[in-house]
């Protein structure tokens, strides 16, 4: 009898902590969910750069819309920042939404502060006057931007 107790006593804490590390599963998988747009269809990533969903504008892009075409034959970081920006139409956007626009399309940005090389691409195309910044940033803030060529060419 007492091993029979104890092998009920030792089956229920082990029902216990399948119960909590299903819990955690669970908050980890709706995390996820949330970082890859799952559940509101926004994609926001953080990365090291700090993008947070504060640092973003409300409406957000739905990168889940976006058609996302073969870039084999695209060579410079500004061309596919630029393809990107066509697609956003008349959108608010910031470097976070193009960083994580890339991301998805399978780009890899090289270098330490990949946002930080978008973000400068991002400043040459305002100097340019193809782009217009409708907010300016500070600190973690980043700055946003919208199209002013949605039919103009960039390259």
């Amino acid at each position: 009898m007492n091993a029979t107790a104890n092998a009920l006593s030792e089956l229920r804490k082990q029902i216990e902590a399948n119960k909590r590390l299903l819990e955690e599963q669970e908050r980890a998988l709706t995390v996820l969910e949330k970082m890859m747009g799952q559940s509101s269809g926004v994609v926001i990533i953080p990365d090291n750069d700090q993008a947070s969903p504060s640092n973003l504008p409300s409406g957000g892009i739905n990168l889940g819309e976006l058609d996302v075409a073969e870039n084999g034959d695209r060579q410079s970081l500004r061309e596919q920042v630029c393809e990107f920006i066509r697609r956003f139409g008349d959108q608010e956007f910031t470097s976070a939404h193009i960083f994580a626009a890339l991301k998805k399309a399978g780009i890899v940005v090289n270098g330490k502060y990949p946002r930080s090389r978008i973000s400068m691409v991002l400043s040459k195309l305002e100097d340019e006057g193809a782009l217009k910044r409708t907010f300016t940033g500070g600190g973690n803030v980043p700055h946003r931007y919208q199209s002013s060529f949605v039919a103009k060419e960039l390259a």
